[in-house]
């Protein structure tokens, strides 16, 4: 079942300002690296999460290079949001379970229940799945191949227009001479 937990660190109250009593003398305050994670996780970019810190991208790349809390947090926050949108993404592919509460009321009488519910495959979530995972097996696609007689390369020559066009006419007349003996057409006078 899938349970997705918020990273450490990651908590409504990063959206504040932050508190950077202590930075160190590249401006960088190790409370940043719990914001910056937080903010990976939602998707921002280097250059937002630069803005977020009053720095340019730059800054932040080399923040990144130098403090290696920093770059894990960060890369943790990209990579846990893209796992777990994988996750979920398998989870509805195949169905899933999960309990909820069932509130419904009877004779006036309010009735609370746990009650396990079930999630049916859905058939677009499996082939996204399948054709991203397996695509030489899976993909929606014809492969065409095309070759010359008894399966050798075709084989192409250079010909004008003119040396075609000759070569149609030739093969027409071909077919449509017959032969004539003498006598067969008469001259009309």
């Amino acid at each position: 079942m899938l349970t997705l937990q918020k990273p450490p660190g990651y908590e409504p109250k990063d959206v504040r300002p932050v508190e950077d009593n202590n930075r160190d003398e590249n401006g960088y305050c190790p409370a940043y690296a719990d914001v910056a994670q937080g903010m990976a996780l939602m998707g921002a970019s280097d250059r937002q999460i630069a803005s977020r810190f009053e720095i340019d991208e730059k800054r932040f790349k080399e923040w990144l290079f130098i403090y290696p809390d920093l770059y894990a947090k960060v890369m943790w926050g990209r990579e846990g949001c893209i796992h777990a949108v994988a996750e979920s993404l398998v989870m509805r592919a195949i169905g899933f379970s999960y309990k909820a509460k069932k509130v419904w009321q009877h004779n006036g009488t309010v009735i609370e229940a746990e009650v396990d519910t079930y999630v049916l495959p859905d058939v677009q979530a499996g082939i996204f799945v399948l054709t991203n995972r397996r695509p030489d097996q899976w993909a929606n696609r014809s492969n065409h191949e095309v070759s010359g007689p008894g399966g050798k390369p075709i084989q192409v020559e250079d010909v004008t227009a003119r040396e075609l066009l000759e070569r149609k006419l030739a093969g027409l007349a071909d077919r449509f001479v017959l032969e004539a003996k003498p006598g067969d057409f008469e001259r009309v006078k």
